[in-house]
């Protein structure tokens, strides 16, 4: 029609469609905008507009569907927010517009919606409690009644150890807590705001230790100083728990020792050679035997932290397990027997090794990785 009321009705799949609350947004014969009315029962229809006494239809169908939510993950988050939601269901995709709700809380769409799942992002929650989750879409609220989420206390961190990292980072570090299980993505790294002898870092990965949510397992994150060093030097560390909490101090109600959480952090470890040019260690025991006491001492320099931590050894690609020393001077490794050891070099080709004197003049020694 050349006039907005040139139109006289609008049905979608056999239902009302009022158009007389947009005419601000009628387009002359391209575009007028219409809500559609309820539907008693899921159907499907062309869409039909009367203007002036005559009647078009679409070729298109008009589909109406019942949204469901049939499962959240994770069903549980901390108080503060910031735990990626996914919401699981059927026709999620459906309307103009829709938003998230759990309980009286915002919970951001990330994603563009799919059929059967939305993606969203919680906000802060007054405090620990649950609730259930509703999904609008347009004016309508779907709710499960039996689907409910789980706000909980924000973690605290009451202990961490070891207390030590070399520059490379990678150390396994225990930190441990409480409502750790309700965080989806932890990392660890250097609280740059309360230093000024660092000047990089890469934050390490943490990992659920246990279900219950006490402890998990980090690897510390690498650092570049300022200034080359050959002492041992604090670092204050902070634990980025999910997109909203940082952790910067041990809990003073659970620590004698509370605090700002830091690590000692030592330089990269060294290991010396022979005159030769091989890696400088010693037997002690049998190693011409299988005899299951015999132990390398490999030397060189911070190679066990503070008598807790020690660098990670092979022999070809075999564990040499690694025993902290007394001393940061040395490292103690048990290899795997001189039968394996033989099979292996047999297997890979290495005839040139030599177990007795530790020389393989076909491969370089490794040291990778750290415990």
């Amino acid at each position: 029609g050349v006039e907005f009321q040139d139109i006289e009705s609008i049905n979608v799949a056999d239902t009302r469609c009022n158009h007389m609350l947009y005419g601000d947004q009628y387009q002359v014969s391209t575009t007028v905008v219409c809500e559609t009315g309820m539907s008693s029962a899921p159907s499907n229809g062309p869409i039909r507009i009367t203007v002036r006494g005559q009647t078009q239809m679409s070729s298109v169908h008009f589909k109406y569907l019942n949204p469901e939510i049939t499962s959240i993950s994770p069903k549980i988050g901390p108080k503060s927010g910031g735990s990626a939601l996914t919401i699981k269901g059927n026709h999620l995709d459906i309307g103009s517009s829709a938003r998230v709700e759990i309980g009286t809380e915002t919970c951001v769409i990330t994603e563009k919606r799919r059929e059967n799942e939305i993606t969203c992002r919680t906000t802060r929650s007054g405090g620990p409690k649950k609730v259930k989750v509703k999904l609008v879409v347009d004016k309508e609220e779907i709710i499960a009644d039996n689907i409910l989420y789980q706000y909980v206390a924000d973690p605290i961190i009451t202990n961490i150890t070891p207390t030590c990292s070399l520059a490379a980072g990678g150390i396994k570090v225990t930190v441990f807590g409480n409502n750790l299980h309700a965080i989806q993505v932890a990392k660890i790294d250097v609280d740059m705001d309360n230093t000024d002898v660092v000047a990089s870092s890469v934050p390490g990965k943490c990992t659920l230790k246990y279900d219950d949510g006490s402890s998990m397992v980090c690897l510390t994150p690498e650092i570049q100083l300022k200034a080359a060093t050959d002492v041992a030097t604090p670092i204050p560390v902070v634990l980025k728990l999910d997109e909203n909490i940082l952790v910067k101090n041990l809990n003073p109600a659970q620590m004698e020792n509370s605090g700002p959480a830091s690590l000692n952090y030592y330089p990269d470890f060294t290991v010396d050679e022979w005159e030769n040019g091989t890696t400088a260690w010693t037997w002690a025991g049998i190693p011409t035997s299988n005899d299951s006491s015999a132990y390398l001492r490999i030397i060189g320099n911070h190679l066990t932290l503070e008598g807790k931590v020690a660098v990670k050894v092979t022999v070809g690609d075999l564990e040499c397990k690694t025993t902290p020393s007394s001393t940061d001077r040395e490292v103690l490794c048990s290899p795997p027997s001189l039968t394996t050891l033989q099979q292996y070099f047999e297997q890979n080709k290495k005839p040139g090794y030599n177990v007795e004197k530790g020389v393989d003049n076909n491969t370089e020694k490794e040291e990778e990785g750290y415990y």
